[in-house]
This record gives structure tokens, C-alpha cells and sequence, in this order.
């Protein structure tokens, strides 16, 4: 038959085409347009044109209706030929035996694998053995050790026992066995606490045949002390070491060959005498200032500290050094201290004032001129215009007015007109 072309589409305005066929083909056309309907008469299947272009085309198979829904192993179909099927999972039932073994190995399911689905993927099987009897209690033969025994083949009694001075063993029933310390314990290697503490519970008298090793600091007041912190803690601390006997040196302290001293010892004196170059008596104390060892060559007086009891009488001498230092020392030049201690000044001892005889008077002019040194008087260096002079007469000590200057150095001078003897006015001189 042959082919009518139609150039543009053919609109049949929704009526019936009765009696069409479509184009029956064996192979799919390379190319077609989107829509375009073929059939593959040797698959058997109603094609659609998908995906056109010049050169290709993909086509799609028309499926035909279900006709119906079939069940299958543990599925169940209601309605099965339509219009609704309805697919059901049919309900399983199990039944659980329980049985007896004795003395035998069997297989048993230890893990089960499943999928997102919830069917089974993998079980893990392993072999369990079943003894035949249970242990039982008996107390072993000798000590304090328990027996386990029982009928299973093959394997024989256990007896357990406890560690001499570690552990006790003992049955408390047929069924129950205790391990427990035993009263007194002893541990071959370290014991170590992690987080615990040890407390002795009863009194007694705890004994350390080694050395304990402690914290070197304590932290509260009820703890043991290491011997570091104690050596620390003594360190210069004053202890009392007995008397000292100053006028025989006993001990030796003062010499080269002095005894060992450790920082904070100090000694009594008992018997007056020198220590170093300074006068101790009885009441005195001696302290070591540092730690010495015996015959040391650099003992001397800087390694030790003096400290006078005060309770001597003050007395007077010429230097400061051979006063002797109780309250107080004084000059015996310008002081007097009697036997008692009492101190009193010397009023003619004033270092800074001075009574001069005017003697060697030199006559010139109808006058007499007296010359004084006031450097004899005061010491180098004294200048005359530092003075303030009266001039009385020597015998009744009634004052006269001379004619008084000075050199502007050393030298002070007396003028009286007219002229007059020697040793008849006396110059009173004050330094200041």
C-alpha cells in the first residue's frame, strides 16, 4: 500500500481513529521525533521516541496493563486480579524446645547480622561445652586450704589454698569460699596505696627495719618530719653548750685550734678573762656566728658575737679600750667613777678651756705685752680668733682690762700700760 505524506498535523478534533495499526518494525529506527510511535514486532513491546535528534533516537517500551498479582513463598495477595491487590507478609510462628546436655560440645548461634530491611545477612556459630556435673566444697586434708570436687571426666579435684602470711582460705558453706588476709601479713615485695591510705586500727608500737622515705616538707601539723626538714629547721637556732672558761680558754674558742662549732651554740662565761682582745666576765655569753670546723686557721673574732651581760660597775681608765663595759665607760680624764659605779665630771678637766699665768712679759713703749700659744693649749690648729679671754689678777682674782689681740693664728696677746711684773694677772681662756 502506498504511503500518503501529510505535511502538517493532522488534528482529528478528539473523534475515534477505528481500525489503526502502528507502524510495525523489527528494529528500532535510528531516528524519530519526540512522541513518535513504533512497534518492535520482534520483542513484542509498544515504543515511544523519548529522545530525538538529527542522527538518534532512544526509545522507551510501552508496557501493557497488569492483568493480575501473584503471591509467592510467605506472601499472600488479597484481590490478586484488581482493582486493588493488597501484598501481605505472612505471620511466622516459632516453637522454642529446651533439652538437656551433659558432658557434650554443641553448636550455638553467638551473633546474628541483619540488613536495613531486617533480613538476616550472616550468624556467627560457635562450639559450647557442657560439663557434666558441678564442684562442690570439701575442706582439703590438711591446713586450712578447700577442695573443689566433682564427677566431671577428664578433669580432676582443684584444691585452693591460701599464701602463708598473705592469705587464709576457708569454706563458709558447701557453696561459699572466703580469701582473707591473715592476721599478720607479710608482703615480700612493695606494697604500693594508689588513692588509699595507711591506718592502723589497734595501738601497738610500729617498727621500720629499713628507712622510710617521706615527704620533705610536712604539711600538717600531726605529719612526720624528714630529717632534711628538721636539719633546715635547726639551722641556726641557739643551743647552750655549757661554760666557758675566759681566763684559760676551756674550750678552746678563741684560737686556730678551736673544737668544732655548728652556727647558734653558745657558751657562759664563768671565769673573767679576754676573749679575742675584748674583756668577758662571768654573766657574758659567747655565740658562734658560723658553722667551724675544728683546728680552723681562719677562726678569729668576726666569727663570733660578745654579748656582755651589763650588769659589771662601770669603771674610768685613760683609753676606751681598758675601761671595762658594764652600763656605761668614762673618760678618766674628764670623769671620776667610785667603786660603787657612782660617775662624777672634773671640773678642771674642761679640754676646751684653760687658766694661763702671765709670765715673760715684754716691755717696750711704757707698756707690757704677754704673749700665749693657743695651740699649746687646744691643739693644732686652734686659732686665736676663736678665744674669749678675762683677765684677772692673780691673787685676789678681781678683774682687770687689758689690751687683748691676737695674730690671727695661733698666738693671743695681753697689753697693760703702764708696765708690770710677771705673775701678777693670770688670763682665763676659753676655746670655742
Amino acid at each position: 500500500m502506498a504511503n500518503i505524506n501529510f505535511l502538517n498535523t493532522v488534528d482529528l478534533n478528539q473523534n475515534q481513529l477505528n481500525k489503526a495499526a502502528i507502524q510495525n518494525l523489527a528494529v528500532d529506527p535510528i531516528s524519530g521525533v519526540l512522541g513518535q510511535i513504533i512497534f518492535n514486532t520482534a520483542e513484542g513491546n509498544l515504543k515511544v521516541c523519548v529522545t530525538a535528534s538529527p542522527t538518534s533516537a532512544v526509545w522507551s517500551s510501552a508496557q501493557g496493563d497488569v492483568k493480575s498479582v501473584l503471591g509467592g513463598t510467605y506472601i499472600t495477595v488479597a484481590d490478586e486480579n484488581g482493582p486493588n491487590p493488597t501484598v501481605n507478609h505472612d505471620a511466622t510462628s516459632r516453637t522454642d524446645s529446651t533439652s538437656t546436655l551433659s558432658d557434650v560440645a554443641f553448636p550455638v548461634v553467638d551473633s546474628v547480622t541483619t540488613n536495613a530491611t531486617g533480613h538476616v545477612t550472616g550468624v556467627n556459630i560457635k562450639t559450647v561445652t557442657v560439663p557434666g556435673d558441678t564442684y562442690d566444697l570439701t575442706t582439703a586434708p590438711t591446713g586450712t586450704a578447700v577442695r573443689l570436687t566433682g564427677s566431671l571426666t577428664g578433669v580432676d579435684d582443684v584444691t585452693v589454698s591460701g599464701t602463708t602470711g598473705q592469705t587464709a582460705t576457708s569454706r563458709i558453706s558447701d557453696t561459699e569460699l572466703r580469701v582473707a588476709l591473715t592476721s599478720d601479713v607479710t608482703i615480700a615485695n612493695d606494697l604500693s596505696l594508689t588513692n588509699g591510705a595507711f591506718t592502723q586500727i589497734a595501738g601497738g608500737q610500729n617498727k621500720f627495719e629499713g628507712q622510710v622515705t617521706i615527704p620533705t616538707t610536712p604539711v600538717a601539723s600531726t605529719d612526720a618530719a624528714s630529717k632534711n626538714y628538721v636539719d633546715q629547721s635547726n639551722i641556726g637556732q641557739s643551743v647552750f653548750q655549757g661554760g666557758y672558761n675566759a681566763s684559760t680558754n676551756d674550750p678552746d674558742l678563741d684560737t686556730t685550734s678551736n673544737i668544732a662549732v655548728t652556727k647558734g651554740w653558745f657558751w657562759a662565761v664563768t671565769n673573767t678573762g679576754d676573749f679575742w682582745t675584748e674583756t668577758v666576765q662571768p654573766g657574758d655569753l659567747i655565740y658562734a656566728d658560723v658553722d667551724q670546723v675544728a683546728n680552723n686557721a681562719g677562726n678569729d673574732a668576726s666569727k663570733w658575737v660578745v654579748v656582755q651581760s651589763g650588769q659589771d660597775i662601770a669603771s674610768a681608765a685613760s683609753t676606751d679600750a681598758l675601761a671595762v663595759k658594764g652600763i656605761a665607760g668614762f673618760d678618766s680624764e674628764h670623769f671620776t667613777v667610785t667603786t660603787n659605779g657612782w660617775a662624777q665630771l672634773k671640773p678642771q678637766s674642761n679640754p676646751y678651756g684653760a687658766t694661763v699665768l702671765l709670765t715673760s712679759g715684754v716691755d717696750s713703749g711704757g707698756e707690757t705685752t704677754f704673749t700665749v700659744d693657743v695651740t699649746a693649749l687646744f691643739g693644732t690648729g686652734a686659732l686665736a680668733e676663736n678665744c674669749i679671754t678675762e683677765v684677772v689678777t692673780t691673787s685676789g682674782r678681781g678683774t682687770v682690762y687689758a689690751s687683748i689681740g691676737g695674730n690671727g693664728t695661733g698666738s693671743l696677746t695681753f697689753s697693760f700700760a703702764p708696765v708690770v711684773a710677771d705673775d701678777v694677772y693670770t688670763a682665763l681662756i676659753s676655746y670655742i
